[in-house]
């Protein structure tokens, strides 16, 4: 009779240590899931990053078109803003990119124009989840 009251505890230890190494697990697999979703949050945000820096280096590179241009204030959305056929194809192939890249992406590039500067704002968005909208926003000053 002890005998079996032994196997019996040891097959009760067994269990509960089944139990706690599965609520374990369970709970390893919740934070391997958010990291993945962190993993992918942060791979938007370098793309996005990267399309800013990209963008912001074609507006350095045409900075003379874009100095002699008379407009005074602009807002890019798929309407051309520029002199340059060279620089509004260059945005076309910018959208293109962000596209292919960001889920639901949005973008909006305005131009201030000011006595002794031009200044740019990129503001570069998507849509991560259905509830979550993210953002980047770049900044950028050229003298006259």
């Amino acid at each position: 009779m002890r005998r079996n009251l032994e196997q019996a505890f040891s097959l009760l230890e067994n269990m509960i240590a089944l139990a706690v190494l599965s609520i374990g697990l369970l709970g390893s697999a919740g934070l391997f899931v958010g990291a993945l979703q962190q993993l992918q949050l942060n791979a938007h945000h370098r793309a996005a990053v990267f399309l800013g820096e990209e963008l912001a280096d074609h507006l350095i590179a045409a900075r003379e078109l874009i100095v002699h241009d008379s407009t005074d204030e602009c807002t890019v959305a798929h309407t051309p803003c520029f002199a340059d056929p060279g620089l509004e194809a260059a945005l076309d192939q910018w959208y293109a990119r962000l596209r292919e890249t960001l889920p639901e992406p949005v973008a909006e590039i305005t131009r201030h124009v000011g006595d002794a500067t031009i200044g740019w704002r990129i503001d570069i968005g998507w849509r991560e989840r259905s509830d979550q909208y993210q953002s980047q926003r770049f900044e950028l000053q050229l003298r006259r």
